[in-house]
């Protein structure tokens, strides 16, 4: 069946720029065209063998998410559409994949017309996320690639900063201008990521550099950030204002240095939030726990996530990208300094 059928054929860009799962059907419910999403989700839970909108219906066996009264195709949303009506947000819940999970699903259907007759319909399924699954959502969607930016932007203010300080040494310059120029290639691939797919669940890999990185001799702040040129930035900044350092890349590698230094080896712990094997909130209360009265900074690149940590054992929360002042002030605050870059 083409698409001629059903009328002029949407473009895919179109379909791919639309939230959720979208399906075109014509009038007998045969599926003529039909997004990334809705292809992706078809060939993980299903058959493979499903051609129309009933035999996905049929299925996923819909049914009222309340009362659970079973849902028959004859009264579907893509059905009500080819009867010329226009659904909008009708809850709906689906069984779906060979454990038939139960999963609530938005469901809007209108219908495709070609000189006021209609000749298809246009279906777009939205998975409802329920609070729990919100609040166990670290980062998606556009605060995830908002936090991936600013994480690729702190290299970049920090270097930016230092370069001014430096401007009479040729050897500080190149070496500021080189992270400047990976941060901008990270940055630009992060939006090429992002402008590859309509899926809201893209994130860089994450590097997993050498263990520790060492400062000067005198260590007095620990640092614990996952991202390689976000790390080097930060010490940096720190370096530059007479501190020293030790850094680390993991949740793991953070508590085991925290325990063994719990003689007073640190002045203060500044950590970010995301970790590839855990929470910057794991590190804040074993430090909390372990080590009583150790001023804590937290870094964050997504600043929904940074008011969680406002108050308690924190002395001071700053969202991504942070500028060098901002964050030596801060320490300098935390310690009960007076002191700047």
């Amino acid at each position: 069946m083409s698409v001629a059928r059903v009328g002029v054929p949407v473009p895919d860009a179109v379909l791919n720029a639309l939230p959720g799962r979208v399906r075109i059907a014509d009038l007998t419910g045969r599926i003529v065209q039909r997004n990334e999403s809705a292809r992706e989700f078809d060939m993980k839970n299903t058959k493979g063998t499903e051609t129309t909108l009933r035999q996905l219906w049929e299925l996923f066996a819909p049914c009222h998410p309340k009362s659970q009264d079973p849902l028959p195709y004859l009264h579907s949303p893509s059905m009500r559409a080819l009867g010329g009506r226009v659904v909008r947000k009708e809850l709906i819940r689906l069984l779906v994949g060979e454990r038939k999970t139960a999963r609530d699903v938005h469901f809007y259907a209108s219908p495709l017309r070609v000189e006021r007759a209609v000749t298809g319909v246009l279906q777009i399924e939205e998975d409802v996320l329920s609070e729990v699954q919100l609040e166990g959502e670290e980062l998606t969607g556009v605060m995830r690639v908002a936090h991936d930016l600013n994480n690729a932007l702190n290299p970049i203010m920090a270097a930016s900063f230092l370069l001014e300080r430096h401007a009479d040494s040729p050897d500080l310059v190149a070496k500021y201008a080189q992270s400047i120029s990976i941060a901008v290639e990270r940055s630009a691939s992060i939006v090429a990521s992002m402008m590859k797919s309509t899926r809201n669940s893209h994130r860089v890999s994450v590097l997993f550099p050498p263990e520790v990185v060492n400062g000067e001799t005198r260590s007095r702040i620990l640092v614990a950030e996952d991202q390689e040129d976000v790390r080097v930035s930060l010490c940096r900044i720190l370096h530059g204002a007479g501190y020293g350092f030790h850094a680390v890349a993991t949740v793991v590698q953070a508590k085991r240095e925290l325990a063994a230094s719990s003689t007073g080896a640190y002045d203060l712990l500044l950590t970010d939030v995301g970790f590839p094997d855990g929470s910057g909130r794991e590190i804040v209360e074993f430090a909390a726990s372990n080590m009583p009265g150790l001023p804590i900074g937290v870094l964050s690149g997504n600043s929904v996530q940074s008011g969680s940590f406002s108050g308690g054992a924190v002395s001071f929360v700053l969202d991504k990208p942070v500028h060098p002042l901002a964050l030596t002030n801060s320490i300098a605050e935390a310690l009960g300094e007076r002191r700047e870059v």
